[in-house]
């Protein structure tokens, strides 16, 4: 992911992970110089999903105005206003974990959010449920994603 657009709402759906003979003790989701591109506001709305509907990273229009600049700051995985919608990005009744809101300056930073144990719980439950990594809602900013797991 190389560009989160403040007009979008993401998710990140990893397929194929096997956890056969491992313990996972800690997980942590990191950005690579993410930054806002204006000194507007803005945040990054994360959360745990159990399962997105879509493999890969796919994202919906959550501010259709094209507002710049966006003064739309609402987040889609909490409020409902979309999940009716046919091309909305995870089915009724999906698993949800929020994990947290984090606003970003210009100045480009490496942010890491680290797991709690009770998140971490609430992860292995569904990894182990779906067979799939869990999504992460990534519905603004800007930034390269990368997520990784302890052995």
């Amino acid at each position: 992911m190389n560009d989160l657009d403040h007009h979008l709402a993401c998710t990140w759906r990893l397929n194929n992970i096997s956890l056969s003979g491992m313990a996972i003790t800690s997980a942590s989701l990191t950005f690579t110089n993410i930054s806002n591109w204006d000194t507007n506001p803005n945040v990054l709305h994360m959360h745990l999903l159990d399962t997105a509907i879509n493999p890969g990273v796919a994202s919906f229009v959550d501010d259709p105005t094209g507002s710049v600049p966006v003064v739309e700051l609402t987040d889609d995985f909490i409020s409902t206003r979309y999940h009716g919608d046919s091309k909305w990005l995870v089915k009724k009744g999906t698993g949800d974990t929020f994990l947290a809101d984090k606003s970003f300056t210009t100045t480009s930073v490496n942010y890491t959010y680290n797991f709690t144990a009770s998140q971490l719980q609430t992860g292995l439950v569904i990894l182990r449920r779906t067979a799939t990594l869990p999504s992460v809602s990534i519905p603004t900013a800007t930034s390269s994603t990368t997520a990784s797991s302890s052995p």
